[in-house]
This record gives C-alpha cells, structure tokens and sequence, in this order.
C-alpha cells in the first residue's frame, strides 16, 4: 500500500514514539476511521462469535449500500438524469473492501476456528487456525464439502444435521465436535450462527469453535482422579469421617462407618454426632483441638456408640483438610477391641507371672549385663538380701562383692562369658555361695538364659533363678 509522503512520515513518527510497527500503526487508524473494536481477543466462544456477527453486519449493510447505489445509477440513466457519481462508488467500494479486509485480519488474527458455509453446505471463508488445523490453503478448501476433503462421514454426517437445522429455522446452534487435524483428534465447543440476507433469509452460517482438548482431558483426569479417591474412600478398612470443624455436622462418611455403627450411610448423615460419639472430657476434648489446629493433625482414643447401645473402643486419627470449598475435619476411626483384648489379655499374663513369682521359694531375678546391676527381684530375694530392690539396683557392681562368695566371682565372670556363644534358648547353670540378710552363707544352683538381646545380637539382660541347697559350714 502506497501512502501519501506526509502520511507516512506521520505513521513513522507514530511507530516511533509508541514502539509499534508501522503496520501496526496503520491498522490501528483504520479501526478508528471504521469504528472497529480494537480487542480482537475473547474469554469466550461467545464473545467472539458476537464480535463476527458485529463485523459481518457492518460488511452486510456496506454490501446493501452497494447494491443500492447500484439500483439507483441503472434508474437514473433509465431516466436519463444524472447519476451517482462515479467517485462516490468508488469510495464506497473501496470501503466494503477495507471492512473485509479488517474482518479478515481480526479473525486470522485468533487462535479459534471461524468459517463460513454456504446454503449448499460449501465452504466460503476460513480464518488462519482452521486452515492450519487442517493443513490446507483457502484455495484448496473454497467451494467445498466436508466430502470433498474425505474428512470422516461418522462425525461430519451429524454436523451437517445441525448445520442444515441452522439454516432452516436461522437461530444460533452450540455443541461439541471432535475433530480429525494436523495434531491428532482434537475436541472443540462450536457455535452455527445463521447469517440473514436483506429479505431476512438465511444466506449462510458462521461455524466458530475453540480447542477444548485439554480441558476435557483435565475434566477427565480430575474425575477420574475423583472416582479413584471415592473408591478408596469407600474401601478403606478405616472408617472415615468428615466433620464440618465449626459446627461438628457431619459432612461425609463411609459405607464401611455406617455398616460398623449399624446405620445406613442415609441414617449416619442425619444423625448428631453425639448420638454416635459420646462428648469427651472437656479438658481432654480442649487438649484434642488445641494440637489438632497447632499441628495439623492429632491421634487419640476414644469410644463410637452403636445403633444397638454396644459401645467399640477406638483410635482416632483427624487432620485438617478443604472439604466443599470450606474447613474440615477428616477423622479416620479404628476399631482398637481385638488390640484392647490383647492389652488386657498382656497384662492378666503379666500378673499371673508376678504372683507366681512372687510365691516362689526360688530368688528369681532380671540382671542387665550393660548396666551391671539387677533390675528385677522377687519378693523372697528382697528378703533373703534383706534390701528393698531400688537399693539393690543402687548397688550395681557393690552388689556382686557384698553378697557373693569372693571364691565364687570368677564363676560369675566365666558364665557371662559363655552367653555370648550360648544358643538362643540354652541354659546355663552353675552352683555358688550367697549372703543372707544375717551374714550366713547358702549354697544356691544358678539357672541363667538370655531374656533380650543388643541390635548387635550380644546378650542384654539375664533372667536368672537360684534355688537354695543349704547353708555353707
């Protein structure tokens, strides 16, 4: 294009001071001699569909103008006056041409799909994007079907459905297709917007169509990646708990919970949580939130009260999570029965133990080879050392000097020596001389196995037993 020598240094000028381009420069002054929108650009399908159909209607009345001119000149020179003049026309030719022109940049310029079909279903228009999606020239694709391009009849055959709906009743159709390009096949959301004539007829229809082949891949990892959290919500052995964190609602929960508490999960939903939580000491309840919110998460134990009133001892295990867009809490509750029986099961073996211990005639003792000293003593040896055992303990080595026999100590030695070659399991057993509470000294069989062993696998501690045989004359 061949500007004016003044204009063009006024268009140097601009580009100079506002960075542009001299193209840029002059596209910008024809969009505001022909009042053209200078975003090109849109957040929706929509957006730009009603900036072409804008556009259009400009090119659409210019075409009108055109034409009436055209009806006016043959009148008049029918009639022998003096017609339009012939500058006239000329400038609003080159007007209508202008205006296609910006169309055309405008919508070359956006990376959605825009074309035009005819009432025979041919293509009249297409913008960069969708010529390059298809790999194709405006030459190749002009005056065509979708046939003649061998695109596939089992996605373009509905299309053409609505296409042909389009031009019947002239109203705008939206809907998704999945298309054959260059890049694979790609998804897109489509508007068919209806293109009337001056009689109000159809003449054509706009397609514009944006890329939504991520977002639908997105959409479909993330429910995918939904489906998968609420089949491992479901499974889990756990049961799980969602508690709104200001009100204690009960947002959500398992099936496994409701099965558990013998409600349905519909039932559980609409229950109080107190109905199935019994209220916790207010101290200890205080305690709980207190390192929930300080940390994050929080375990305790507490008790979940069936349907039936049988009440199953539990861990609980809440952090604090989003849940619907607002804070929560997620409690993983675990029937601990099976581990309390064991506990208490533990504990009756331990006391069965003690007391039998306890009756026993024997000294029986735990002895630390680390710290050297005697950690455990039955009742009868506190008695026959005449010491309690926190004294005892207090003693460490003291202990061996003041109550074995100084001919017996090597013995001592010696037995510890061969626990550290001994079999898990074995035995060993020696006989030496004790004192007792009244300084007399007792002949006693020593019985020693290892009761725990170092990381190192070297024996830890000692569980021994000395049975007396007499006093030593």
């Amino acid at each position: 294009m061949r500007l004016p020598q003044d204009l063009m240094q006024a268009v140097m000028e601009q580009a100079e001071v506002t960075g542009q381009s001299r193209t840029a420069v002059i596209v910008g002054a024809l969009r505001q001699v022909f009042a053209v929108a200078d975003n090109t650009s849109s957040d929706s399908l929509e957006g730009v569909q009603e900036q072409l159909n804008t556009l259009s209607q400009e090119v659409a009345g210019l075409n009108q103008k055109l034409g009436q001119f055209a009806e006016e000149t043959v009148s008049d020179h029918s009639d022998n006056k003096v017609g339009v003049p012939e500058e006239a026309l000329q400038q609003l030719v080159a007007k209508i041409e202008q205006r296609s022109r910006i169309l055309d940049q405008v919508l070359s310029a956006s990376v959605d799909h825009v074309c035009m079909y005819d009432r025979l279903g041919r293509y009249t228009y297409a913008n960069r994007a969708f010529l390059q999606s298809l790999g194709l020239e405006g030459t190749e694709l002009y005056g065509k079907t979708w046939e003649h391009l061998g695109l596939p009849a089992e996605i373009m055959k509905p299309f053409e459905i609505k296409l042909r709906t389009a031009l019947a009743i002239g109203q705008s159709i939206a809907e998704e297709i999945s298309l054959p390009t260059v890049n694979g096949i790609r998804d897109y959301e489509y508007i068919l917007s209806p293109i009337h004539g001056a009689d109000s007829t159809v003449e054509a229809v706009v397609y514009t169509a944006r890329d939504i082949t991520e977002r639908q891949q997105a959409q479909e990892a993330l429910r995918e990646s939904e489906e998968k959290h609420r089949n491992l919500f479901e499974w889990a052995h756990d049961s799980i708990f969602i508690t709104d964190h200001s009100t204690n609602i009960l947002l959500d929960v398992n099936e496994h919970a409701a099965r558990r508490l013998g409600y349905t999960r519909k039932q559980l939903l609409q229950l109080p949580s107190d109905k199935f939580s019994p209220p916790m000491n207010p101290d200890e309840r205080k305690a709980v939130l207190e390192q929930l919110w300080q940390t994050g998460s929080v375990t305790f134990e507490h008790v979940h009260q069936c349907k039936n009133g049988a009440q199953i001892p539990i861990e609980v295990s809440s952090r604090v999570i989003e849940y619907g867009g607002q804070l929560a809490i997620q409690s993983f509750i675990r029937d601990i029965t099976e581990r309390r029986q064991a506990e208490l099961a533990l504990q009756e073996t331990h006391r069965f133990i003690e007391q039998l211990t306890q009756l026993s005639p024997n000294l029986i003792y735990i002895h630390d080879l680390i710290q050297q000293h005697r950690t455990y003593l039955n009742r009868n040896a506190n008695e026959f050392y005449g010491k309690t055992p926190e004294a005892i303990r207090g003693m460490g080595m003291v202990f061996f000097s003041e109550f074995v026999h100084p001919e017996d100590l090597p013995k001592l030695v010696a037995m510890q020596k061969r626990f550290a070659m001994a079999r898990e399991g074995e035995i060993l057993e020696d006989e030496l001389r004790m004192k007792d509470a009244n300084n007399q000294w007792q002949w006693f069989r020593i019985k020693e196995v290892v009761l725990n062993r170092t990381s190192g696998g070297l024996p830890k501690q000692l569980l021994g037993i000395a049975i007396g045989m007499g006093e030593y004359n």
